[in-house]
């Protein structure tokens, strides 16, 4: 019988010689199916595994972010017995990448969708197989451009839903522009001003919830108001492009460090999916329509030999990631319904002082 290649390392999650054991002590259970050419096989959680990452700890872990391997074999669809399986599979890529440095492994078919890891974090992108496709259950759920596709696996799509609706980034942009111009505000420290909050870490910058702030449906991405925090650092770029079309740099040009977080679920995978996220991103202010209005900061907006870089942690019920990026940064895990997030903020410019150095929002 053949070998079976798969997204993960044969010797770290499954088994890839089918029938046999494998040195991590796991079991794979094989099952072909040909229902059209619905071949699948089904996987079980690598306890062994999981009872070795037990026993490792955080001091000890390589960190960073997680390496991505891309491959070319092609293999069945995976099908996991259960929900609870396939999160557990999910954790155990995650967290041996994280502590041992392993590189998660995409289907090179897959690699577009990357940028939509605030539903399908790599981690659970690498369990699905280089048609796009996966089964939980009895549910099927396929890639398909821009959205994904559930189905029963012997009955016709049920749903279609949209992955390109949700995106923090641009949510958190459109909002607070609402708000600067319904204020009338120039800044964002006009209308989010510093208080005494009961979180300690909070006594730098100015913080606030917002109000009815929701992502849109579509992949039915829900924000807990009463989980999201938003704190501002105002402060002027010493050199800008402030307008895409400038030719020049404009000294001293408005700009703000957005440091936030909050709790959404998705529903990928099935039932809900509870995630923590938390996101660091350089801002600039603009005129839109003789208004002030908040824009993103592009690299072709700062001369050359300015630098920049933001870096952030998310803490939930379920642990801790780490990002950084040049401009802009987030990172997510899953968390334990009623629990909060809590994430960790830094930022630098070359020529900017006072901006965030570990803050914490709780």
């Amino acid at each position: 019988m053949k070998n079976i290649r798969f997204s993960v390392f044969a010797a770290i999650l499954l088994c890839s010689v089918v029938h046999f054991g494998c040195d991590t002590g796991s079991e794979l259970v094989l099952e072909k199916e040909q229902k059209g050419e619905l071949e699948y096989e089904y996987v079980e959680v690598d306890l062994a595994l999981k009872a070795k990452l037990d026993q490792m700890t955080d001091a000890g872990a390589v960190g960073g972010e997680p390496q991505i391997e891309f491959y070319d074999d092609r293999e069945p669809i995976r099908r996991f017995w259960s929900e609870e399986d396939y999160l557990i599979s999910a954790d155990l890529i995650w967290e041996n990448s994280h502590l041992t440095g392993a590189p998660i492994r995409i289907h090179q078919s897959l690699e577009r969708y990357l940028e939509y890891q605030h539903l399908i974090p790599i981690e659970e992108l690498s369990l699905v197989n280089y048609e796009g496709r996966l089964i939980i259950g009895d549910t099927l759920y396929t890639l398909s451009e821009t959205s994904y596709l559930v189905q029963h696996m012997d009955g016709p799509v049920d749903e279609e839903i949209d992955l390109s609706t949700f995106d923090p980034s641009r949510e958190m942009k459109d909002y607070l522009t609402k708000l600067l111009q319904d204020h009338g505000a120039s800044r964002l420290t006009d209308v989010m001003v510093l208080r005494k909050s009961k979180n300690p870490c909070e006594k730098d910058f100015p913080c606030g919830k917002p109000s009815r702030f929701g992502f849109f449906a579509g992949s039915d991405p829900t924000r807990s108001v009463d989980h999201t925090r938003i704190c501002v650092a105002d402060f002027n770029y010493p050199m800008l492009r402030v307008n895409s079309r400038d030719s020049v740099f404009t000294p001293n040009a408005p700009g703000a460090v957005l440091m936030w977080n909050t709790s959404y679920t998705t529903r990928w995978g099935g039932v809900k999916r509870r995630r923590g996220i938390a996101n660091t991103q350089f801002f600039k202010y603009r005129k839109m329509n003789n208004t002030s209005g908040l824009d993103y900061v592009r690299s072709r907006d700062i001369p050359n030999e300015k630098s920049a870089s933001v870096s952030v942690t998310v803490t939930t019920s379920r642990g801790s990631k780490s990002s950084s990026g040049r401009l802009s940064t987030w990172s997510s895990m899953r968390r334990t319904g009623g629990r909060g997030t809590r994430s960790k903020h830094s930022a630098t410019f070359s020529g900017v002082s006072g901006l965030p150095k570990d803050y914490c929002i709780k």
